[in-house]
């Protein structure tokens, strides 16, 4: 019935374009072939009847339209279809693809030890549940180092023997919790999972888990890879070239996390890891992170790094705070070190600052400026062809 009104609704239009009878019988018996010999949808049929009867002028499509327009029209339009149904195939896998990646960086499933709303179980037997998968996945190897917010291990996966890093997180450590399905998450561990999502720049975790007094971490171990306080250390000041690259990879994983609405507050030398073979960077440590914000009220992370205006008023905000710590980290890099005064507050070295040509000297005006607000952004660096 639907086709018939269709049809009924092709033949008002074709009398509304005043075509005489022998064009209207054309148009009909065109119509019948097609409702005989296909299931197109007649809104399409009457659209490409008009476009070719355009396309070819009267004479023409007259001549060809009994024997050859139905079948035409009839293929473009399933050809039409079937692209438009691979497009949305492909759009959906895509779609898919993403939110199970998102899915499975950012929660893990009952096996893993999450509970799920069906099958919920007691935190102490949670916390016995993750300890016997920890047991059964990794052996944990030698202390590394000990840092302000827990203490790293290397460890090695026992199916695969991968080499990881193991972090143990103190509950006592832990100011901020995330609830992910229901279970509190330390904020590091959130952010940390985030920020891999978002940026290839960050080191990849590959678990978490729950123990009495703390959590723990697994993240890849990278071969070759060193923290760029040793690599500064050993190297001193190095080439404006090599600070470039790695200049030009720390910004672009900085707005990544800002655009995925995180702010690291702690960017520094120790918190980057370096490959100096290939100056290839991850950026490590995600214990003072937080939601991005245009008003911070309390500082995070290594006072020698907080920008001038927490000194001045108390107030940060997130672009103009990870700007100065990119700087941070660039000046390290372009002069060899970082000075603070009494107060805590970063005095440059001039002197340092001799080898550096006009146009970095004159960046690093722009990015250590007193005023948050007129300090350069990130876009804007990218945008100078410096990085």
């Amino acid at each position: 019935m639907p086709y018939f009104l269709s049809y009924l609704l092709l033949l008002v239009n074709l009398h509304r374009n005043r075509l005489s009878i022998v064009r209207i019988l054309i148009h009909i018996s065109i119509c019948a072939r097609a409702y005989v010999e296909s299931t197109v949808d007649p809104y399409l049929l009457r659209k490409k009847i008009f476009e070719r009867h355009a396309e070819l002028g009267w004479n023409g499509w007259r001549q060809s339209a009994a024997a050859l327009f139905c079948p035409t029209i009839k293929s473009e339009l399933e050809h039409s279809e079937s692209i438009k149904s691979q497009s949305n195939l492909l759009i959906y896998n895509h779609t898919a693809a993403r939110e199970l990646k998102r899915k499975t960086i950012m929660s893990r499933n009952s096996e893993s030890g999450y509970s799920s709303d069906e099958n919920t179980i007691s935190p102490q037997e949670q916390i016995a549940k993750d300890q016997r998968r920890f047991a059964k996945k990794y052996d944990v190897e030698d202390e590394m180092m000990r840092s302000a917010n827990g203490i790293l291990y290397t460890g090695r996966d026992i199916s695969t023997e991968e080499p990881v890093v193991i972090k143990q997180i103190p509950r006592g450590k832990i100011s901020e919790f995330k609830q992910v399905q229901n279970r509190p998450v330390p904020s590091e561990i959130y952010y940390h999972f985030k920020a891999a999502q978002a940026s290839d720049f960050v080191v990849s975790p590959l678990d978490w888990y729950e123990r009495r007094s703390s959590f723990v971490l697994v993240m890849e171990r990278l071969d070759g890879f060193v923290d760029l306080f040793e690599f500064s250390k050993k190297h001193g000041a190095i080439n404006e070239e090599a600070v470039r690259i790695i200049a030009g990879q720390l910004i672009t994983c900085c707005m990544e996390l800002s655009r995925a609405g995180i702010c690291h507050r702690d960017i520094k030398d120790e918190n980057i890891l370096i490959n100096p073979e290939t100056l290839e960077i991850r950026l490590i440590d995600f214990g003072c992170a937080s939601r991005e914000d245009n008003c911070y009220t309390t500082a995070r992370g290594t006072p020698s790094y907080w920008p001038i205006e927490y000194f001045q008023n108390r107030l940060l905000s997130a672009e103009p705070l990870t700007v100065w710590s990119i700087g941070a980290v660039l000046y390290i890099l372009l002069t060899g070190n970082w000075e603070t005064d009494q107060s805590g507050q970063m005095r440059r070295n001039f002197l340092a600052e001799r080898n550096l040509n006009s146009y970095t000297v004159n960046l690093l005006d722009r990015i250590f400026s007193p005023d948050p607000i007129s300090r350069i952004t990130m876009e804007e660096i990218r945008a100078s062809g410096w990085c």
